[in-house]
């Protein structure tokens, strides 16, 4: 996420990036991973990089045609999180500009309460590759695309030693070859239906 920063403002000095998440339910394995990345991101930059964490809420899910049942998973607390955070940066003043990573329109009340206690605050998204908001861009006309060339630049290398010597590697269904970048749906075998409900998810919160 520093990098990506970097890379879409290379004239900027960053102060802080927060990183929205939520911790996945269900999946020890899946989970360790994702522990290991976000280690992995403190460690690369410590004190640049804060991961705020919602959580993932269960969802038992019917269908009435066939009568199959099973259980989805809806992100919680993500779009809730970053409003209020970026309520209060820019309220505090915190830095000259404050970049969303997103393209969905439920932030613009937020962007607008922000401009209340700040008007003069750079405010302004970069969407997510392959999505877009009129809404948004009316409302921040400085608002642009994140190209996948610019991601997949962002990637980390697929191992990272920290400064004190501790060395993480991507595991393979993280692997670059294996994830669509543009869509984050694995590419290397039949998506779950847990992959598709992350991904919907994805693309409403990213």
């Amino acid at each position: 996420m520093v990098k990506l920063a970097k890379l879409l403002r290379p004239r900027s000095s960053i102060v802080q990036v927060k990183y929205f998440t939520a911790i996945v339910l269900n999946e020890p394995e899946a989970q360790a991973r994702q522990d290991r990345y976000l280690d992995a991101l403190r460690g690369l930059y410590p004190g640049r990089l804060t991961v705020i964490k919602g959580q993932f809420q269960e969802k038992p899910r019917h269908c009435k045609a066939c009568g199959a049942s099973w259980v989805s998973y809806e992100e919680k607390q993500t779009d809730v999180n970053i409003a209020v955070h970026l309520v209060a940066d820019v309220a505090a003043g915190r830095a000259d500009s404050y970049m969303l990573m997103t393209a969905d329109t439920d932030i613009i009340p937020a962007v607008k309460m922000a401009w209340g206690a700040n008007p003069d605050a750079n405010i302004f998204a970069h969407f997510p590759p392959h999505r877009g908001s009129v809404a948004i861009r009316r409302l921040m006309p400085s608002s642009r695309k994140t190209t996948v060339t610019r991601v997949r630049e962002a990637l980390l290398p697929l191992e990272v030693e920290l400064a004190n010597g501790a060395i993480f590697r991507c595991p393979d269904k993280w692997h670059p070859d294996g994830v669509d970048v543009a869509t984050s749906m694995p590419t290397h075998h039949c998506p779950t239906p847990l992959d598709v409900a992350r991904w919907s998810q994805r693309k409403q919160t990213i």
